[in-house]
């Protein structure tokens, strides 16, 4: 099991974001803001894992 702790701020903040968010929505971060951006970066290099190791268990966690 992997368990990655990532950040609401992936969700980026735009005025359409929500702040109950749910993990079908899109990530998007905002370039300027260099952690969150890495936090979006880390989730996608976390999901080539994940199809690369069929086996692996992967959980992402976003706190707020």
């Amino acid at each position: 099991m992997v368990l990655v702790a990532s950040s609401a701020t992936a969700y980026g903040a735009h005025p359409t974001t929500r702040a109950s968010s749910t993990r079908e929505a899109p990530l998007r971060a905002k370039p300027d803001f260099p952690y969150a951006h890495d936090k979006v970066r880390v989730e996608e290099l976390c999901y080539e894992f994940a199809r690369a190791n069929p086996d692996a268990s992967l959980a992402i966690v976003r706190p707020a």
